[in-house]
């Protein structure tokens, strides 16, 4: 997706709608919804037959034919994806740093995410998350009221505040 526009006008993540699974899948392939075997940082196709004991060409072949992706990381970059979106659009979530959520989702880095999330929704990760999460505006720590939040609490007295040091 070439598109500039993020998806804002969706209440969530384009790509986190049902999965691909048919009916006719097998349960061991859906050790990826309930497994999350795709959050391994590494993962491999041949890693994956190995753990779901099945033989690599029929693996490719359920990833190619059966579920409709162009490839294994196309199948690895959705299921990773899926998760960024939820956790992006978290707002218990929105203290922590994309990286974070980069490396828990199963990227190794922040440039192969931020490359395959720009490519997915037509936006950055940030971008997404601004448009999702309504994180409460922050203060600056020292206001031009600073002073006068100080009086408030009694920490200090408003005139001692608003004295001049004469030299």
């Amino acid at each position: 997706m070439s598109s500039s526009v993020c998806w804002s006008e969706r209440s969530r993540c384009p790509i986190a709608g049902p999965t691909r699974v048919s009916s006719g899948t097998s349960p061991r392939s859906l050790a990826l919804n309930d497994e999350k075997i795709y959050l391994t940082h590494g993962l491999s196709i041949s890693a994956l037959a190995k753990r779901l004991g099945v033989p690599e060409y029929r693996l490719r072949a359920l990833i190619n034919k059966r579920l409709g992706y162009r490839n294994f990381n196309a199948l690895l970059h959705e299921y990773r994806l899926r998760d960024a979106c939820a956790q992006l659009a978290d707002p218990a979530k929105a203290h922590l740093p994309i990286l974070t959520i980069a490396l828990d989702v199963g990227y190794q880095s922040i440039a192969p995410f931020n490359q395959a999330f720009r490519d997915a929704m037509g936006c950055t990760p940030s971008a997404y998350r601004r448009e999702h999460v309504k994180l409460p505006q922050s203060k600056k720590p020292f206001s031009s009221s600073f002073p006068s939040q100080l009086a408030l609490l009694g920490v200090v007295r408003l005139d001692t505040l608003t004295q001049r040091r004469v030299a």
